[in-house]
């Protein structure tokens, strides 16, 4: 499956209420937002560079995106370990390896001018979709 569709039909799916069996206090459903809210903004980066298609980025695309990312970023960095463990035991560990630090190496590719960290943060975005994919149905965020 193309890895922007799964961005796509899973960003769907975990902006819709989850049912949970656990309670959750107020303070964990707001820092949940914040996970939720990472992956918006990634999912919006994509959805910019699928309108303009294949070819190359102008400068204020290019600034867009990066903006999207670092607030990704910024709202991964408030997200706990705590709180994503509460969804699903291995959500913290995948979360931060795969799509914070995926996130973290596209923007200083295209800050520090460096392809190779491109290449490497794309692919460990790709390996989240594909965790997020095999584990999503378990993964309980409540609304």
């Amino acid at each position: 499956m193309n890895h922007l569709l799964q961005w796509l039909l899973y960003s769907a799916l975990i902006a819709s209420p989850m049912g949970c069996g656990q309670q959750w206090s107020q303070g964990e459903k707001e820092d949940a937002e914040h996970f939720i809210q990472s992956i918006s903004f990634v999912v919006q980066a994509h959805e910019l560079s699928n309108r303009r298609g294949a070819g190359l980025i102008s400068k204020s695309e290019l600034d867009e995106t990066l903006s999207l990312y670092k607030s990704a970023l910024r709202e991964a960095n408030i997200t706990t370990d705590k709180v994503l463990a509460k969804a699903h035991s291995e959500l913290p560990k995948n979360y931060r390896l795969y799509f914070q630090k995926g996130i973290e190496l596209r923007i200083s590719s295209w800050t520090n001018d460096r392809p190779y960290e491109e290449i490497q943060g794309s692919a460990l975005m790709d390996s989240w979709a594909d965790w997020y994919e095999r584990n999503r149905q378990n993964i309980k965020i409540p609304r």
